[in-house]
């Protein structure tokens, strides 16, 4: 499973929402994040991607979320988003 965040200015959530979903691999897809949102994503262990630009009439988080699912490398996805925390259980829950 691989866990997709999009994220925008989420510098207050992002490493705790990350933290939350170990072991899971986590890819955040910044959505143009002007408070360092990346670069402590980065350090929390997930891997990140620049939002593509916006195509006409797509909502910024749809869009995150399609350039999300374009880049997991496993079969099965979940999208969460930067304001959750999750239980340590929860990802392991999923793949048994």
């Amino acid at each position: 499973i691989t866990v997709i965040i999009p994220a925008r200015n989420e510098k207050a959530n992002i490493a705790a929402v990350i933290e939350s979903l170990k072991p899971a691999p986590v890819l955040v897809v910044d959505d143009g994040s002007t408070d360092g949102t990346a670069e402590l994503a980065k350090k929390a262990g997930a891997f990140v991607i620049p939002a593509p630009p916006l195509a006409a009439g797509l909502p910024g988080k749809s869009n995150a979320c399609l350039a999300g699912s374009t880049h997991a490398p496993t079969r099965w996805i979940l999208f969460a988003d930067a304001d959750t925390r999750y239980q340590a259980n929860f990802v392991p829950a999923l793949t048994e």
